[in-house]
């Protein structure tokens, strides 16, 4: 199915509920007369679609939930630098060791 059939759905389904049309494109981000030729069964070039899909069953309503956001984790995230000579300095921050590498232009 086209976006433009399920955007005809969404604005009948609309205007049941006493939308207007203007907030209807608003919401869609399609223009009025997109949406008026999607209505009449007609691409926006003015072309017939093969079926205006006539007697279509209502819109099914989606929810969708945001992201379950993960709480920090308990255990502070530390780094060590290591060099080659074998020296090492731990517990250091992500920007810490991020600063001390640059400091030693690694």
């Amino acid at each position: 199915m086209s976006s433009g059939f399920h955007a005809v759905r969404y604005l009948a389904h609309a205007l049941e509920k006493g939308d207007t049309l203007k907030a209807v494109v608003e919401r869609l981000g399609v223009s009025e007369p997109t949406l008026q030729a999607w209505r009449r069964g007609q691409t926006p070039g003015g072309k017939k679609t093969q079926s205006s899909e006539q007697g279509a069953a209502p819109l099914e309503l989606v929810v969708v939930h945001p992201p379950k956001q993960h709480a920090p984790s308990p255990v502070a995230t530390t780094f060590a630098v290591v060099s080659l000579q074998g020296w090492r300095v731990e517990g250091l921050g992500l920007e810490e060791a991020a600063q001390l590498l640059r400091r030693l232009a690694c």
